[in-house]
C-alpha cells in the first residue's frame, strides 16, 4: 500500500471473521434545547413574583414578522450536549491531524486516548494508528512496536500483521515480514491478490539469499543415468556428445590394438573414461580422467579429458572446477577449434546459470572459432527462452536448423518457440501453423523423445490433457528410464481429475526408475504443499535441495521450502487450519 493511500482506523477493531470492520457509530444524546431551558426559567420567574397572566397578543394570520424570526440568521441554534467517551474525542481530533500531516499532535493525542482507558478493541485501534503515523515518519522501528503492542491485544489483527511485515522487511528482517504476511493470507483465506504477491516478493528474496548461501556450502552429487542422457542429447557436434553417440568398443580396442587372444587389454585414464561414457557407467568418469590428467605421462588425450571432466563436473554440480576445466582446454595449443569453440560453448552456458551477463561473451568467442557449430546457436537460444525473450530465441533457433537441420531437439524447440510467440501475441493462425509444423517434425523425428515431450508440454499449455499424455506415453515408450516424463503426465492427470492421491502415487513410483530426480521430488512437494500436508511437502522439497545444481534451481526449492514451513508456524501460532491452494506450479502461494 502506497503512503498516499494509508488510511487510519476510525474506531474499528478486528472482526471475529478477520476482515477488516467499516466502522462503529458512536450514539451522541441529545441535549434539552437551551431556548427552552430559558423559557422554563422565564415562566417559573414570573409565576414567583407575579400571578397575573401576561397580556400575550396573538399574531395575525397575515403578519410574517414569526416566519422571519424562525429563519433570522441572528437566532442562535440549539446545541446538542457531547456524551462521548473521552478517548473517543481524542482519537478523532488525532485523526483529523493525521489527515492534515500534523503527525506530533496526533501522536500526542492517540496517547492522551490510550491513557484514558479505552475498551481493548478501540486500544488496538490506538495502538495502530500511532503506527501509522510511525510509517508516515519512516520510524520503522516504532512501527513494529506499536503494531506488536495492538497485536498483543488483538493477536489476528490483519491490518496491524499487514505493516508490521512491511516494517520488517524494510529493517531486513525477511523471516519475520515472511510469518506476519503468510498469516495475513491464511487469515484472509489466500483471497487477496496484494497480500499474496507481498508474501511471495519476500520468499524469492529468502529463496536468493538461502540459495546463495546453499551455492556455497553445497557438495557435489552425482547425477542419474537418465540426467546425463538428457544432457548429452541437448548437443549435436560437442565432442563429448559425439564419443557418446559412438557403438560401444567392448571388443575392440580404443588404440586399434589387439591382444592376439581376443582380450582387451586393461584401459586406464581417458580410455576408461570414454569405454565408462559408451556403457552408461558414469560414476568413475571423474575420477579417470583426473588419472589421465595428473598420472599419465606423454599422453596426447589430456584436451580429451579435460573436456570430459569439465562436463561431468558440470553434471555433478561443481562449479568454479567446471570453468577452470574449460580453460584448460580453450588456452590449449593442440586442442582443435572446434572443440574450443564446444568448451566455449559449455563455458557460457555455465556462467549463465550464475546470472552472469559475460555468458555473451564466450559466444561470441566461440562463433569467431567455429561460426558453423550449431551447438552455440541452439544452447544460446535455450538461456534466452529461460529469460523469454522469444524472439531473439527464435532468430538464432532458426539459425541452428538451417545449419544442422538433422537435430532432433533444435527443430522441436523451433516450432516450440513459433507456438509460444503466437500464443502470446494471441495470433490463432500462428498457433495453427506452429501446430501444424510441429507435427511434421514429430514424423521426422520419430524416435526421438524429445521432440513428443515438447508437443505433449503444447498440448498441456492448450488444455488438451488426454491428447498430452499420450505425447508422454509414448515419450516412456521411447525412453523408458525418463523419470521427468512422470512428471509431466502426472500433472496432465491431475489437471483432469484432481486427484492428488492418485498423481502422488505415480510420482513416487517413478523414484523406482530415477531417485536422484530433482523435478519427482520438486513435483511431490508442490502438490503436498498445496494439499496442506506441510510436513510431506518439506521432506520432498528437501531432497530436491540434494540434487538441484543451479543457482536457480536452488533459489525456487528455498522459496518452496520457506512456504511450507512458514506455513507451519502461522498453523501452529494462531490455530489455524490452513486453505489448500488449487493452482499447480505456485511456490506456496
Amino acid at each position: 500500500m502506497s503512503l498516499s493511500k494509508m488510511k487510519i482506523d476510525t474506531g474499528s477493531s478486528p472482526s471475529q471473521n478477520y476482515s477488516l470492520p467499516k466502522g462503529i457509530q458512536l450514539g451522541i444524546a441529545v441535549g434539552i434545547p437551551i431556548a427552552m431551558i430559558a423559557a422554563v426559567g422565564v415562566c417559573w420567574w414570573s409565576g414567583v413574583f407575579s400571578s397575573r397572566k401576561p397580556d400575550v397578543k396573538k399574531p395575525h394570520p397575515k403578519d410574517k414578522t414569526l416566519d422571519k424570526l424562525k429563519t433570522s440568521d441572528e437566532v442562535v441554534k440549539p446545541k446538542r450536549e457531547d456524551l462521548r467517551p473521552m478517548y473517543t474525542k481524542l482519537k478523532e481530533e488525532g485523526n483529523d491531524c493525521f489527515k492534515k500531516a500534523d503527525y506530533v499532535t496526533a501522536l500526542e493525542l492517540y496517547a492522551k486516548a490510550i491513557e484514558a482507558g479505552p475498551p481493548s478493541s478501540d486500544l488496538a485501534a490506538l495502538y495502530q494508528n500511532r503506527a501509522a503515523v510511525f510509517e508516515k515518519l519512516g520510524d520503522w522501528v516504532q512501527v513494529i512496536n506499536e503494531s506488536a503492542a495492538a497485536l498483543k491485544i488483538q493477536p489476528k489483527y490483519i491490518k496491524a500483521l499487514s505493516r508490521r511485515s512491511k516494517a520488517y522487511r524494510l529493517t531486513g528482517f525477511l523471516n519475520e515480514a515472511l510469518e506476519d504476511i503468510t498469516a495475513v493470507c491464511v487469515l484472509e483465506s489466500f483471497g487477496v491478490p496484494s497480500s499474496i504477491q507481498t508474501a511471495d516478493e519476500i520468499l524469492k528474496e529468502i529463496g536468493k539469499l538461502e540459495a546463495d548461501r546453499l551455492m556455497k556450502e553445497k557438495k557435489p552429487c552425482a547425477p542419474s543415468n537418465h540426467s546425463v542422457a538428457s544432457f548429452l542429447r541437448a548437443f549435436y557436434c560437442d565432442p563429448v556428445t559425439i564419443w557418446w553417440r559412438e557403438p560401444s568398443a567392448d571388443t575392440l580396442l580404443t588404440n586399434g590394438e589387439n591382444t592376439g587372444d581376443g582380450a582387451r587389454p586393461s584401459l586406464g585414464g581417458f580410455e576408461a573414461a570414454l569405454e565408462a561414457l559408451r556403457s552408461q557407467t558414469f560414476d568413475d568418469i571423474i575420477e579417470l580422467c583426473t588419472e589421465e590428467i595428473e598420472v599419465t605421462t606423454d599422453s596426447k588425450y589430456k584436451d580429451e579429458a579435460y573436456m570430459l571432466r569439465a562436463t561431468f563436473r558440470h553434471l555433478w554440480g561443481y562449479r568454479d572446477e567446471v570453468i577452470e576445466d574449460l580453460r584448460k582446454v580453450t588456452n590449449s595449443k593442440t586442442a582443435s577449434d572446434e572443440m574450443k569453440a564446444s568448451a566455449w560453448v559449455k563455458m557460457g552456458s555455465q556462467i549463465s546459470m550464475q546470472d552472469d551477463s559475460e555468458y555473451e561473451n564466450c559466444f561470441k568467442k566461440a562463433i569467431d572459432l567455429y561460426p558453423n557449430c550449431v551447438d552455440i546457436y541452439h544452447q544460446l537460444g535455450q538461456i534466452l527462452l529461460t529469460k523469454s525473450d522469444f524472439e531473439g530465441a527464435v532468430e538464432l533457433i532458426n539459425k541452428a536448423n538451417t545449419i544442422c537441420p538433422d537435430f532432433p531437439l533444435a527443430a522441436a524447440s523451433k516450432w516450440y518457440v513459433e507456438y509460444r510467440i503466437a500464443s502470446l501475441t494471441q495470433n490463432e493462425q500462428g498457433v495453427t501453423s506452429a501446430i501444424k509444423n510441429f507435427l511434421k517434425c514429430m514424423r521426422k523425428f520419430d524416435k526421438s523423445p524429445d521432440v513428443f515431450n515438447l508437443y505433449g508440454q503444447i498440448l498441456m499449455e492448450l488444455g488438451r490433457f488426454q491428447e498430452a499424455i499420450v505425447q508422454f506415453d509414448m515419450v516412456i515408450k521411447l525412453d523408458p528410464n525418463n523419470a521427468a516424463i512422470y512428471v509431466h503426465k502426472a500433472v496432465a492427470q491431475y489437471q483432469m481429475e484432481g486427484n492428488v492421491d492418485k498423481v502422488l502415487g505415480l510420482l513416487r513410483d517413478s523414484l523406482k526408475i530415477d531417485d536422484r530426480n530433482e523435478f519427482v521430488y520438486e513435483t511431490i512437494g508442490t502438490l503436498e504443499l498445496q494439499a496442506g500436508n506441510l510436513e510431506a511437502a518439506i521432506s520432498a522439497i528437501t531432497k530436491a535441495l540434494e540434487f538441484a545444481k543451479s543457482n536457480q534451481e536452488l533459489m525456487m526449492l528455498c522459496s518452496l521450502k520457506k512456504a511450507a514451513e512458514v506455513q507451519t508456524i502461522v498453523k501452529d501460532k494462531y490455530n489455524l487450519e490452513v486453505p489448500t491452494v488449487a493452482s499447480y506450479g505456485n511456490p506456496g502461494y
